[in-house]
Protein backbone atom coordinates (compact mmCIF):
# COMPACT_ATOMS: atom_id res chain seq x y z
CA UNK A 1 0.00 0.00 0.00
CA UNK A 2 2.83 2.32 0.81
CA UNK A 3 4.38 1.67 -2.49
CA UNK A 4 1.37 3.34 -4.04
CA UNK A 5 0.20 5.82 -1.68
CA UNK A 6 3.50 7.87 -0.96
CA UNK A 7 4.33 8.30 -4.97
CA UNK A 8 0.16 9.51 -5.36
CA UNK A 9 0.30 11.99 -2.06
CA UNK A 10 3.82 13.25 -3.39
CA UNK A 11 2.78 14.13 -6.62
CA UNK A 12 -0.18 15.47 -5.48
CA UNK A 13 1.05 17.63 -2.67
CA UNK A 14 3.75 19.12 -5.96
CA UNK A 15 0.65 19.66 -8.08
CA UNK A 16 -0.98 21.66 -5.07
CA UNK A 17 2.16 23.48 -4.44
CA UNK A 18 2.26 24.57 -7.78
CA UNK A 19 -1.42 25.86 -8.34
CA UNK A 20 -0.62 27.57 -4.94
CA UNK A 21 2.31 29.05 -6.30
CA UNK A 22 1.82 32.99 -6.45
CA UNK A 23 0.92 33.84 -10.41
CA UNK A 24 4.13 36.37 -10.46
CA UNK A 25 6.36 33.27 -9.80
CA UNK A 26 8.24 32.13 -12.83
CA UNK A 27 7.59 28.51 -14.25
CA UNK A 28 11.41 27.44 -13.04
CA UNK A 29 10.14 28.87 -9.63
CA UNK A 30 6.91 26.87 -9.50
CA UNK A 31 8.40 23.81 -10.88
CA UNK A 32 11.58 23.93 -7.69
CA UNK A 33 8.70 24.52 -5.24
CA UNK A 34 6.77 21.58 -6.76
CA UNK A 35 9.20 19.19 -6.50
CA UNK A 36 10.65 20.46 -3.14
CA UNK A 37 7.02 19.84 -1.92
CA UNK A 38 6.89 16.30 -3.48
CA UNK A 39 10.29 15.68 -2.19
CA UNK A 40 9.69 16.21 1.25
CA UNK A 41 5.99 14.84 1.36
CA UNK A 42 7.60 11.42 -0.07
CA UNK A 43 10.46 11.92 2.77
CA UNK A 44 7.54 12.31 5.24
CA UNK A 45 5.93 9.13 3.81
CA UNK A 46 9.53 7.28 4.41
CA UNK A 47 9.59 8.76 7.92
CA UNK A 48 6.29 7.46 8.44
CA UNK A 49 6.35 4.14 7.28
CA UNK A 50 9.45 3.41 8.76
CA UNK A 51 7.67 4.25 12.02
CA UNK A 52 5.06 2.14 11.36
CA UNK A 53 7.42 -0.81 10.48
CA UNK A 54 8.90 -0.31 13.84
CA UNK A 55 6.02 -0.33 15.90
CA UNK A 56 4.61 -3.63 14.14
CA UNK A 57 8.31 -5.28 15.19
CA UNK A 58 7.99 -4.12 19.06
CA UNK A 59 4.44 -5.00 18.78
CA UNK A 60 5.61 -8.44 17.98
CA UNK A 61 8.36 -8.79 20.15
CA UNK A 62 5.87 -7.80 23.04
CA UNK A 63 3.79 -10.16 22.24
CA UNK A 64 6.15 -12.83 21.60
CA UNK A 65 7.58 -12.63 25.26
CA UNK A 66 4.70 -11.97 26.82
CA UNK A 67 3.39 -15.48 25.47
CA UNK A 68 6.78 -16.82 26.02
CA UNK A 69 6.20 -15.96 29.77
CA UNK A 70 2.61 -16.85 29.85
CA UNK A 71 4.06 -20.59 28.73
CA UNK A 72 6.32 -20.46 31.43
CA UNK A 73 4.30 -19.61 34.03
CA UNK A 74 1.61 -22.12 33.05
CA UNK A 75 4.76 -24.97 32.92
CA UNK A 76 4.56 -23.82 36.30
CA UNK A 77 1.30 -23.96 37.32
CA UNK A 78 0.96 -27.81 35.58
CA UNK A 79 4.26 -28.54 38.08
CA UNK A 80 2.79 -27.00 40.82
CA UNK A 81 -0.36 -29.06 40.15
CA UNK A 82 1.61 -32.40 39.68
CA UNK A 83 3.07 -31.93 42.56
CA UNK A 84 -0.18 -31.25 44.51
CA UNK A 85 -1.57 -33.87 42.73
CA UNK A 86 1.46 -36.43 44.04
CA UNK A 87 0.36 -36.88 47.45
CA UNK A 88 -2.79 -37.37 46.81
CA UNK A 89 -2.98 -40.63 44.51
CA UNK A 90 -0.45 -40.40 41.69
CA UNK A 91 3.24 -39.77 41.83
CA UNK A 92 6.07 -38.34 39.60
CA UNK A 93 8.16 -39.75 38.05
CA UNK A 94 11.24 -38.72 35.45
CA UNK A 95 12.46 -40.85 32.55
CA UNK A 96 15.52 -40.72 31.12
CA UNK A 97 16.09 -40.56 27.05
CA UNK A 98 18.95 -40.21 25.31
CA UNK A 99 19.19 -36.68 22.94
CA UNK A 100 18.36 -37.99 19.25
CA UNK A 101 21.24 -37.51 16.88
CA UNK A 102 21.20 -35.13 13.97
CA UNK A 103 23.75 -35.84 11.33
CA UNK A 104 26.30 -33.02 11.03
CA UNK A 105 25.63 -31.55 14.26
CA UNK A 106 27.88 -31.83 17.06
CA UNK A 107 26.23 -31.99 20.37
CA UNK A 108 27.19 -32.76 24.00
CA UNK A 109 25.97 -36.20 24.84
CA UNK A 110 23.24 -35.39 27.45
CA UNK A 111 19.71 -36.75 28.32
CA UNK A 112 16.10 -35.23 28.14
CA UNK A 113 13.93 -36.08 31.29
CA UNK A 114 10.26 -36.42 31.00
CA UNK A 115 7.85 -36.15 34.05
CA UNK A 116 4.95 -38.39 34.28
CA UNK A 117 2.62 -38.50 36.42
CA UNK A 118 1.39 -42.20 37.04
Amino acid sequence: MGSVLKPSVAALAGYAAWEIAPEKWRDSEKAALAAGTAAATWILGEVIERKIDKDKIEAFEAGFSSGRALGARRQYDILKEIQKSNTAGGRVRSIELPAPAIPGVNQMPHMVQLEVLE
